[in-house]
């Protein structure tokens, strides 16, 4: 992609933040354009049909959104669904396991050579690296080029079960994360928590999925919430003609709650999310 500094080029897809979804429908169409001189760019289908009065959305079952650590985003996640439903879609339950088994081959597969051949300069000269970084990309080290091939039967496998499930719906409905987490808790954990923030999202880009991420509110710590519908290419223009309904309708609280750290404190920060201030009007695209 022009102008991005490439991370995974396989797997390279440019998120984009705006206050309204007319930006970053307009972001959308200017990156959109196309570029002849660029291999990785993919001609991009319309969707089959625009979502109307009635649509289909997966929900995965409640022991799959991991919400245990904090149960009022489990109240955010049932207003998110209760607000589809109200707008003519109807809830269908879905497995989550085919799309989780794919998320999990970004950093436990071969992708992570990809990513270390990107900074090779810098793996080489390990000073320059953060050491969680550096340790992550380091592990591209044990993977074969059967095991490349390996993860790509894999991955082809997976989504052949993931596209039968997206077959029978419009979009798929999940919280943006697990849970959000402050800078103090990533630097006590990072790996971990990583993994945990990109349960609903690793997925993506693996399995040539697009989504739009709406705001859904306050957890009573201050952190913000939020929602994705995700689906296959050509989705995000389809959620774009009626993620305004969703955004001026869900009955979410606007304004975060009182908290006891200041919400511009350092630790209050949300490192996957946009600032506390800034999430109710920021949906991220890709």
């Amino acid at each position: 992609m022009e102008g991005v500094v490439p991370a995974c080029q396989t797997l390279d897809c440019v998120s984009i933040f705006a206050r309204t979804a007319a930006q970053a429908d307009r972001v959308l169409t200017l990156a959109d354009r196309r570029n002849p001189a660029d291999p990785w760019q993919e001609d991009q289908q319309p969707p089959r049909r625009l979502m109307g009065q009635s649509f289909r959305f997966g929900v995965p079952a409640a022991d799959q959104l991991g919400l245990v650590e904090y149960p009022e985003a489990q109240a955010l996640f049932d207003a998110a669904v209760a607000h589809l439903e109200a707008l003519g879609g109807t809830a269908v339950d879905i497995d989550l396991t085919p799309f989780s088994e794919a998320a999990a081959l970004l950093y436990d597969g071969p992708w992570v050579s990809e990513r270390q051949l990107a900074v090779n300069d810098l793996v080489i000269t390990p000073d320059q690296v953060h050491p969680v970084v550096r340790d992550v990309l380091s592990a591209g080290d044990r993977f074969t080029a059967g095991d490349a091939f390996s993860a790509r039967y894999r991955l082809a496998a997976l989504k052949r079960r993931t596209d039968a499930v997206l077959a029978t719906l419009d979009t798929i409905l999940t919280p943006t994360c697990p849970a959000p987490y402050t800078i103090a808790d990533m630097m006590a954990d990072p790996v971990a928590l990583n993994a945990r923030l990109g349960a609903f999202t690793n997925f993506m880009n693996l399995l040539d999925y697009s989504a739009v991420s709406v705001p859904a509110g306050f957890l009573d710590n201050g952190m913000p919430g939020g929602s994705p519908c995700s689906g296959r290419p050509g989705a995000t223009a389809r959620s774009m003609a009626w993620l305004a309904a969703c955004t001026t309708g869900l009955p979410i609280r606007w304004e975060p709650p009182a908290t006891r750290y200041p919400m511009n404190s350092h630790r209050n920060r949300c490192t996957r999310c946009r600032s506390p201030s800034a999430a109710p009007t920021s949906p991220d695209t890709r």
